[in-house]
């Protein structure tokens, strides 16, 4: 059984979702320390040819805080205008209507729990069909684990015989490691280009707002990325 561990984004970019599409379980890494340089409450969309930043504000965010005690300091509001202003004209603007209608939030919301659920719902209309679970609700037998040594005991707990990641975590993952504790390790090479079409690495709104969710759903569907 194959498992994938990440912490919850704000509207990761496709790769996301493509490594989520891999694995059999998907485990939500909420209750590790907030990055404040990462993609957990920031991403990027594509506003008249420009990179923009969309992001969260966060009530006194702070790395020595993890991501389940952090809270959202206001509504996503501007968060949402600016996404209307990039892609109202799209082709398909209802789907990304559907998004942001979806899920609001106020002052004081957790962010771990709007992230989680913003991409819950995203998994199932892009038709993913994953088990999920948070690592802040699964026992260890083994306490005060971190990095490396963590990731292998969240496997074990839930049963997975494989560990999969994005290739970015080359560099924290041995493969003599995860041999020794009898879980495979591999690696996906995101395909970000859908149709033969230019590399899409902004966030999943961008790549819904110019394919929309029945193509989406095809695409994972036949593994074309494959």
């Amino acid at each position: 059984m194959k498992v994938a561990i990440m912490q919850p984004y704000f509207y990761p970019y496709l790769g996301y979702y493509q490594l989520i599409s891999e694995c059999d379980v998907f485990i939500f890494l909420d209750d590790v320390n907030f990055i404040r340089k990462g993609f957990i409450h920031r991403n990027f969309i594509n506003l008249v040819g420009e990179k923009t930043q969309i992001n969260l504000r966060l009530v006194k965010a702070s790395q020595n805080k993890k991501i389940n005690e952090l809270q959202i300091s206001d509504s996503i509001s501007d968060f949402k205008s600016r996404v209307e202003v990039a892609y109202k004209k799209s082709l398909y603007w209802q789907d990304v209507a559907q998004i942001l209608d979806k899920h609001a939030t106020g002052k004081n919301s957790s962010l771990s729990e709007f992230l989680i659920d913003i991409n819950i719902n995203l998994i199932s209309r892009l038709g993913i069909d994953v088990k999920i679970l948070k690592s802040s609700e699964i026992e260890l037998d083994v306490f005060g684990l971190r990095g490396e040594e963590r990731i292998i005991e969240l496997t074990k707990a839930v049963g997975g015989t494989s560990y999969i990641n994005l290739p970015g975590g080359k560099s924290l993952y041995s493969d003599e490691t995860f041999s020794e504790n009898s879980i495979g390790l591999e690696f996906v090479v995101p395909r970000l280009k859908l149709n033969g079409e230019v590399e899409n690495s902004y966030s999943i709104i961008d790549c819904v707002a110019h394919h929309g969710f029945d193509e989406l759903n095809n695409w994972f569907s036949t593994k074309s990325f494959a």
